[in-house]
């Protein structure tokens, strides 16, 4: 979505989150850790703290991705991401990828 002309930051903010959400709700689930329907990555990393304090601290930074979820759906008050906040965005995404990979192997 970033590498075509012209790019797609919205939906690549959208689908960072979503990605980053969507592993560490696996990661939840693996650990038969219950979790509410929430998109909010800090209030997931606060749960999996309960499995893997070291890894949830380590992803900190990802809490930045949850108003992808919702509010970039929503024209308005927010400005569009550009480029930079697009790649950071992905970029945060696979950290929560290979953060969770490796954890679950380690198991």
């Amino acid at each position: 979505m970033l590498a075509v002309d012209p790019p797609f930051p919205y939906a690549a903010c959208f689908h960072a989150q979503q990605a980053a959400e969507k592993y560490l709700k696996a990661t939840l689930t693996w650990h038969q850790i219950e979790f509410p329907k929430t998109h909010s990555i800090r209030q997931v990393l606060d749960l999996l703290s309960q499995a893997d304090a070291e890894t949830a601290a380590g992803l900190a930074d990802a809490s930045v991705l949850s108003p992808y979820a919702v509010d970039i759906r929503y024209p308005g008050d927010q400005p569009e991401p550009d480029l930079q906040e697009a790649h950071r965005a992905t970029d945060l995404a696979r950290k929560v990828r290979d953060a969770v990979l490796s954890m679950l192997r380690a198991l």
